[in-house]
């Protein structure tokens, strides 16, 4: 005896409620529109639902999916799996048809993939770039790739670039070699994106090849003797900026290094501070935003009277700490007339530069950068007897390993070890703040 093939089932599918309420079972299965013949649902045991259309063309039977009930509304698509049919009647083949134009799709997005030159795969990761690291990074990055990657290879296709020319790039920059290797990493960090957008087969990068120079570590910091000489520079600049004109912001710049050399802080973490930054109560100038880790800088008592005396003297002035020039904008006047052009908002020093030249000029420095007094700030707190812990507090090191998680240090301890280091920095400096050559102690709360 024959066994009865079980009748489809049939419900009018151009409503939502009625597809909604269709169980869902341990197996798939199929539900046919009772009225238009090729239109159906199929359920998943997951509960998902999808509208597809089944219809014969050239005596071959397609099936051709229309999408899910959840983003496409039953009418809609049982409208649309009647185009489809009446398209069928007119002899046309829509499923062949949609997989041609994905095809063409994927064959222009490969072809402009593959055109990708190394420029526009800079500019992507470029954008990217701002979207995940500080502005600093990002600025430094798109200096290089403007100044030497563009230059050298921006008209390239980046599926072309393979090892040996980035070794060229590498090695034309040899006399600098801390840039030579920047360049390198960025270079890198392009062509992993390439491959990461399909621009490139997925293989190793080539950048991976070349051995970037080797870096001799910076240890430079400053000795007994030098710190003599920078004490006789700082007087002796202090002196030759006494009359300068209230626009010239040295004095400022002057100021601005006293403070790095009293707290050991990062160039861009105190020159961009503003007065009410300043916690005098708790001896600390926050850094906000966070300057590569750094949210607070503890102040010594020398580091305190120093920016009290500036606080008397031009705290009203501007809000920042170390001012910048408030330039004009606008057009310029005729010479001799008043200029009516308003100022800009205020802003900081945008540099150090020129006092810097001169002190290590008047000192005879050598080689030695403005960061070098973070290290020359952390020599002296060894010199003090200050542990490695408490040193890496000042300079808001993260401690390494499971002791991070354990050993934290204390405001506190922070802040007698700011104002000895600080104490014995100016001593060193001959620092009017600090004649008595005791430490003083701080007591947090007071001012």
């Amino acid at each position: 005896m024959a066994l009865e093939r079980a009748k489809p089932e049939r419900r009018d599918l151009g409503f939502k409620r009625v597809v909604d309420a269709l169980p869902v079972r341990s197996v798939a299965y199929n539900v046919w529109d009772g009225r238009l013949p090729g239109f159906g649902l199929r359920v998943a045991p997951t509960g998902l639902r999808s509208f597809f259309v089944q219809y014969r063309a050239k005596g071959i039977s397609r099936r051709m999916t229309l999408g899910d009930s959840r983003t496409l509304p039953a009418a809609l698509a049982k409208a649309r799996a009647l185009d489809i049919l009446s398209a069928v009647a007119q002899g046309s083949d829509p499923l062949l048809e949609r997989r041609a134009e994905a095809g063409h799709a994927r064959n222009a997005a490969r072809a402009q993939r593959e055109a990708a030159t190394v420029a526009d795969v800079a500019e992507r990761y470029l954008e990217s770039l701002r979207l995940t690291r500080s502005a600093k990074w990002a600025d430094e990055a798109e200096r290089i790739v403007n100044k030497h990657i563009k230059r050298a290879l921006g008209a390239r296709k980046i599926a072309s670039i393979e090892t040996p020319d980035i070794r060229a790039l590498h090695e034309r920059l040899h006399k600098t070699r801390a840039l030579a290797n920047r360049v390198r990493a960025v270079l890198s960090a392009i062509l992993s994106r390439a491959m990461a957008d399909g621009a490139r087969p997925r293989t190793e990068n080539p950048a991976e090849a070349v051995p970037p120079f080797h870096e001799p570590p910076r240890d430079r910091y400053l000795a007994a003797d030098e710190w003599e000489r920078l004490a006789k520079a700082v007087a002796a600049e202090r002196t030759a900026l006494a009359d300068v004109p209230a626009r010239d912001t040295r004095p400022a710049q002057l100021d601005a290094i006293l403070l790095l050399a009293l707290t050991g802080g990062r160039k861009q973490a105190i020159t961009r501070r503003r007065w009410k930054d300043v916690d005098w109560d708790s001896h600390v100038l926050h850094v906000n935003p966070p300057h590569k880790g750094t949210t607070r800088i503890h102040l010594g008592e020398p580091a305190l009277a120093f920016l009290r005396s500036w606080s008397d003297e031009r705290g009203d002035a501007s809000p920042y700490v170390f001012a910048g020039q408030r330039r004009r904008q606008g057009e310029r006047t005729t010479r001799g007339e008043s200029d009516p052009r308003p100022k800009r908002i205020p802003a900081p020093i945008s540099t150090i530069g020129p006092v810097w030249k001169s002190l290590c000029a008047r000192a005879q420095l050598e080689n030695l950068r403005p960061h070098d007094l973070r290290r020359s700030f952390a020599t002296a707190a060894g010199d003090v007897g200050l542990s490695a812990h408490i040193i890496g507090g000042l300079l808001s090191h993260v401690v390494p390993g499971v002791t991070g998680v354990y050993a934290h240090r204390s405001d506190p301890a922070l802040a007698d070890a700011a104002n000895r280091v600080a104490a014995e920095i100016a001593k060193r400096l001959h620092l009017d703040s600090t004649s008595d050559r005791d430490v003083i102690s701080i007591k947090l709360g007071q001012a």
